[in-house]
């Protein structure tokens, strides 16, 4: 698995493993879940992992299929009928990989936090 490290609005953005640790002890370290009276707290965790399921959980997905596919494309088995063919397996690779890398992940998180205070 790849990971890439950047500092952006004092987030640190990285490989999709680390983005759902984030977002995950974000969410329950959140007042809303953390400070909640004992008799609430199973509900506010509950809360917190639907909404981690709401914001991250189709990213989890897409991550397996882009690896799937990538590992095919690395053994030239061609998913789009490029084979062997260099310079159509650099298009497709650059082509499959912008909504993998260029993910905000400050914003999601800002709006997955939302989510959990509002419920």
């Amino acid at each position: 698995m790849w990971c890439v490290v950047a500092r952006t609005a004092g987030i640190i953005l990285t490989c999709p493993k680390l983005q759902d640790a984030l977002f995950i002890s974000t969410l329950l370290a959140d007042d809303v879940t953390a400070r909640a009276p004992i008799s609430e707290r199973a509900t506010r965790i509950a809360n917190a992992l639907k909404v981690y399921k709401t914001v991250q959980g189709d990213r989890g997905k897409q991550v397996q299929v882009c690896s799937l596919q990538n590992g095919m494309r690395y053994d030239f088995r061609g998913l789009d009928g490029e084979g062997d063919d260099l310079d159509a397996f650099a298009r497709k690779h650059e082509d499959h990989f912008p909504w993998l890398w260029k993910y905000d992940t400050a914003g999601q998180l800002a709006k997955a936090v939302e989510q959990l205070k509002a419920m």
